[in-house]
């Protein structure tokens, strides 16, 4: 329930007219605005996110499940930096790099913070910040906007143990007890916050960003025996037999099954680990539950971005535009969401800044890529049709010590694309998601195309039995979008490819 201070002082707000909602609201907001909580897990691919129990009973079974969620870069740091300004990665030059280029690039102040802050909400963060932090700044910097900061320095915490954190402005070093486990640490810290929001009238903004499952692999000593039986799933991509009809940087030869047995192990490691980032979201949902906050309270869990472990033969990794690295899970409960329901429309994480804005009755600034989600997390959410038609994923390369690909001969299959040498390991690529189709675009001049309705895993790239048509077609998608931005995004986007 809310507490007499925060319905006290939002009896005199309403009365003196001031709730200002987002123009073009599609669905009507709370006259006093929500709590809203964003948990963002860290290379949890949309397979995998089942076997979180908790979060599946506590959020999917009590919200919207948004299928065709996707992310626009596959990698951590754009895909942060992405989230909080709600901008394509080539409109903030985010694409690779970490926290001293978001530094450089003057974005601290035109991010989710000092708006919603702005607008009157109780900022807190806890977790991992874009990567690097705080990189260019002192260890006790807490960036614009945030009224409560929890952040890990630097990236210590991918062990789990022996990191240190800024807690509003102190530096505190944690060991290697059980109790120092990261993603317990963030728990209790997210919980703190939640007992702080409880005791002042402002609604609450909470960003909750644990780095499980990421590597390398640190299980929590209570879940060391969980999973004992779970192997990697194997869908048909798993050891592919024919990669001929891929672009050379990703045409690898099917593993070993001695390979196919430690993907095993590697993922039970990560099942273990999530298995602690499972409690960490029912202990949210306990914590506003205890406070009588739940019922105000809209909460969305998703990813940075996907993962592939052994599909198309690559080992554990990120950073291509096949569905297994940009598609990742979305989950939302909160006031007026519909229970137990999916939807097919596609949806972007440059989405969830306008979302969180008219969610808090906040005018979100003109130049934002994305668009506002509200309108879907209604009972009447629009068609699939009136809705976003395709969205643009992209990828520049970045420093790597990893070796070039061998040398891979023409093929039969690959015959239609004559692209020039490269020795990238990943070059790169600017690419489409539709419901029906990915098309990839590498600067390379290597071309792939999958038809997602007829071929759901990707296994054959149909780009050279394509008609010319649909090749001109998705090759004007990307060269609209590739340097869209703010409502030019949207027009571009809701520019039909499938047919």
């Amino acid at each position: 329930m809310t507490s007499p201070c925060r319905l006290a002082r939002w009896i005199v707000l309403v009365g003196l007219g001031f709730l200002p909602l987002v123009a073009g609201t599609t669905r009507a907001v709370a006259a006093a605005p929500p709590n809203i909580v964003h948990i963002l897990l860290d290379d949890l691919d949309v397979a995998t996110t089942g076997t979180m129990t908790g979060t599946m009973r506590e959020i999917a079974a009590q919200g919207l499940s948004l299928n065709r969620s996707y992310v626009t870069a596959p990698l951590c740091f754009p895909s942060r930096a992405a989230f909080f300004t709600g901008r394509y990665p080539h409109n903030i030059d985010m694409r690779n790099g970490g926290y001293a280029k978001f530094v450089a690039a003057d974005l601290e102040r035109a991010t989710l913070a000092p708006w919603l802050q702005g607008a009157g909400y109780f900022t807190a963060f806890v977790g991992k910040y874009i990567n690097d932090y705080p990189r260019g700044r002192t260890e006790t910097f807490i960036p614009a906007g945030w009224d409560r900061w929890a952040a890990a320095l630097r990236e210590d915490f991918y062990d789990y143990y022996d990191y240190t954190m800024n807690e509003d402005g102190i530096l505190h070093q944690y060991a290697r007890a059980p109790t120092d486990y990261f993603t317990d640490v963030v728990a209790r810290k997210a919980v703190e916050f939640i007992d702080a929001a409880a005791t002042q009238p402002k609604p609450l903004a909470l960003f909750i960003h644990p780095s499980a499952p990421h590597g390398p692999p640190a299980v929590a000593p209570r879940h060391a025996e969980m999973f004992a039986d779970a192997t990697v799933p194997r869908p048909p991509s798993f050891r592919e037999a024919n990669t001929r009809d891929k672009p050379p940087f990703i045409r690898f030869n099917t593993f070993s099954e001695k390979t196919a047995l430690w993907l095993d192990e590697r993922y039970r490691l990560r099942l273990r680990m999530l298995a602690a980032a499972d409690e960490l979201v029912v202990a949210i949902v306990d914590a506003l539950r205890a406070h009588g906050m739940l019922d105000t309270t809209y909460i969305f869990v998703t990813s940075d971005n996907g993962y592939h472990m052994g599909q198309h033969n690559l080992m554990p990794d990120k950073e291509t535009a096949f569905d297994e690295d940009i598609r990742v899970p979305l989950l939302v409960r909160g006031p007026g969401v519909p229970a137990g329901v999916s939807l097919p429309h596609v949806v972007s994480h440059l989405d969830l800044a306008p979302t969180v804005l008219e969610l808090a009755g906040a005018v979100a600034p003109a130049n934002l890529d994305g668009r506002s989600l509200v309108g879907l997390l209604g009972a009447t959410p629009p068609s699939v049709n009136g809705w976003r038609q395709a969205m643009l994923v992209e990828r520049l390369p970045g420093p790597t010590t990893k070796p070039p690909p061998p040398p891979q001969p023409p093929t039969a299959e690959y015959g239609c694309v004559t692209p020039t040498a490269t020795s990238a390991v990943l070059p790169e690529y600017w690419a489409i998601r539709s419901r029906r189709y990915t098309y990839v675009e590498y600067a390379t001049g290597d071309r792939e195309l999958y038809d997602n309705f007829a071929d759901p895993h990707q296994l054959r790239n149909a780009y050279c039995t394509a008609t010319a048509a649909l090749r001109d077609k998705l090759a004007a998608a990307v060269a609209r979008l590739r340097s869209c931005s703010g409502s030019s995004c949207v027009a571009g986007e809701n520019v039909v490819v499938d047919y």
